[in-house]
């Protein structure tokens, strides 16, 4: 699935990727998401908000003209 929140207020980014996050079902889905690049601290965010309340990986790769997200869910292996 893929997300353009550039320019989207906080909140409304928030709720997109907390909606898009929540439809991924298998381990190799992914969400990418466009945000611009002036838009570093709501990148970090969204980071941020992801990885640790999500419980997913992501991976920032940053081009010209926008930082891109690569949102996925991580096999957890069980420990014994």
């Amino acid at each position: 699935m893929t997300l353009d929140i550039r320019g989207l207020p906080y909140v409304d980014a928030f709720k997109q990727v907390k909606d898009a996050v929540s439809r991924i079902h298998a381990y190799d889905e992914d969400v990418i998401v466009f945000v611009n690049a002036n838009e570093h601290e709501k990148c970090n965010l969204i980071k941020g908000f992801v990885e640790i309340l999500l419980e997913c990986k992501t991976v920032i790769e940053k081009t010209g003209e926008y930082y891109i997200l690569r949102i996925f869910r991580e096999l957890q292996v069980a420990g014994g």
